[in-house]
């Protein structure tokens, strides 16, 4: 038997955008998959066993949009470990700036509950 063909790179594009419209508009089973990923993800975080890469973006929004304060801290404390390499910082970062949960937003600005205590105003 012939080997399947390998599809083109732009496969690989269309999948990721399909997915991030998929969870970015709720869908059901899309969303499932995503946060699925995520959860198995925090339980057991070693790169690259549980979902690609290229994946990444699209499984960190669901957690952070899903599972809330646990989610957005889980991805915090990762952005912090001295052994998380830039890429990956700069990706969580992004992630972490989409969150709409007021809390949140007020002790990262105002208190600094996650800037040592100095909130982003008193970094400006």
């Amino acid at each position: 038997p012939t080997p399947a063909p390998t599809p083109p790179p732009t496969h690989s594009l269309l999948q990721n955008i399909v997915l991030t419209m998929g969870v970015s508009v709720g869908h059901d089973k899309t969303l499932r998959n995503a946060v699925r990923l995520f959860n198995e993800f925090l339980a057991d975080p070693v790169e690259g066993k549980h979902f690609a890469s290229d994946l990444k973006d699209i499984v960190y929004s669901a957690g952070v949009a899903t599972a809330g304060r646990r989610a957005w801290t889980a991805l915090w404390d990762r952005y912090l470990l001295r052994d998380t390499k830039s890429g990956e910082k700069h990706r969580i970062i992004l992630v972490l700036s989409q969150s709409t949960d007021k809390t949140i937003i007020e002790e990262l600005v105002v208190d600094g509950g996650y800037a040592n205590g100095r909130g982003l105003y008193g970094c400006i």
